[in-house]
């Protein structure tokens, strides 16, 4: 699976040439950058010729320092980007605007790390410290949008930069009551998308947000169970996403700093949609 998996991966990461005064291609830069992450290894792992096998060996394997200095470069992020949302284009394809879910999973990290970025704040009924990602996806799988936080950071605040331009892909959006507030509502207005959500000690008052209002309504009629059970299933996904052999397993102990952290699950989350690919593809 893991040679097929990587066929795909060299279809999908476009051709590019270096740029003026560039020895490597942002391609270049960003394939080895999955070679180390597809086998949950460091950069600098992937910079030697020996950890590559000889078929699948780039013809030239730049210094663990350009990989270092490259990755936050426009380039390489821009081409990330690119290939995260042709992979989303291609996974949707066909698929009929229906229900999407926003949740988050927490990333966590040692008590004693030094790491600046990190916070403290809740994940699985208890405290700890580290990041967390915000995803949205489909009935399928498909994360269509993410983003890396610190752990403290309140799930509303990434929601309102997730939340819009999702018309394309859903009509309604599940989540749980961390994502009630009435700045998210705001958001949504004059948008063809609705959030569902519980209330927060069930309550809302009369100088809310009307859409709460008509989630205490709502809330109270039997379809709120289905929109419980959507949410359940949909969010089986997580699971899945951990369980596969590249999957997210952790944070590994070189990969600390928000911009490392968000490195690091962008490339893992290319891979699990390169995963859900495969079976579909004919290159």
């Amino acid at each position: 699976m893991e040679d097929r998996l990587w066929d795909i991966v060299v279809h999908v990461v476009p051709a590019d040439k270096p740029a003026v005064h560039q020895l490597f291609s942002s391609r270049e830069i960003l394939l080895v950058m999955l070679w180390a992450v597809l086998h949950d290894r460091p950069m600098r792992w992937a910079c030697q010729a020996e950890n590559w096998p000889l078929a699948r060996r780039l013809s030239r394997l730049p210094h663990p320092s350009t990989v270092s200095r490259r990755r936050r470069h426009p380039g390489v992020q821009n081409l990330l980007s690119r290939c995260h949302a042709e992979l989303v284009e291609c996974l949707t394809a066909g698929n009929c605007r229906g229900t999407c879910v926003i949740d988050g999973m927490p990333l966590m990290i040692n008590d004693f790390s030094k790491d600046p970025d990190a916070r403290n704040g809740h994940a699985h009924r208890h405290w700890g410290r580290g990041y967390k990602l915000h995803a949205v996806f489909d009935g399928q799988g498909v994360v269509l949008r993410f983003e890396v936080c610190s752990l403290n950071v309140n799930e509303r605040v990434p929601a309102i930069h997730l939340l819009p331009g999702l018309e394309r892909h859903a009509r309604r959006v599940l989540g749980d009551g961390n994502y009630d507030g009435a700045p998210l509502h705001q958001s949504l207005e004059g948008r063809p998308i609705k959030l569902y959500t519980p209330l927060i000690r069930n309550q809302a008052g009369p100088r809310t947000h009307p859409r709460r209002l008509q989630l205490k309504r709502l809330l109270a009629k039997p379809i709120a169970a289905k929109l419980r059970q959507a949410r359940t299933q949909v969010e089986r996904q997580f699971g899945l996403f951990g369980n596969l052999g590249f999957g997210f397993k952790g944070l590994p102990n070189w990969v600390r700093r928000l911009h490392r952290v968000t490195d690091w699950m962008s490339l893992k989350l290319l891979l699990y949609h390169t995963y859900k690919l495969a079976p579909f593809h004919c290159g």
